[in-house]
């Protein structure tokens, strides 16, 4: 199995996140992470923000889920498949 058969499969389960509910990510080729949320309306969504920041990304998502504005950036993407063919990887 190559890499990004691999990430794509552990994004996939988050049963198996080392952090779950969250998963964190990086953007191979650049110094973008961000992360994802093992919740039904975000599943496929990556949040651009480090878990361990300041930054209250969680505040953040719950907006994100209610519709509305966010001031991180957020990626929604069809498939985990999608993320990983944007260059997200597992970190």
């Amino acid at each position: 199995m190559d890499t990004l058969s691999k990430d794509v499969e552990y994004m996939s389960h988050p049963d198996k996140w080392v952090a779950w509910p969250l998963c964190p990510l990086k953007r191979r080729g650049t110094s973008e992470i961000g992360i994802l949320i093992a919740a039904k309306d975000v599943r496929t969504c990556v949040f651009e923000a480090n878990m361990f920041s300041g930054t209250n990304w969680r505040k953040e998502a719950l907006a994100f889920i209610e519709g509305r504005e966010t001031s991180i950036p957020v990626h929604e993407y069809d498939s985990f498949e999608a993320i990983a063919a944007d260059h997200w990887v597992v970190d």
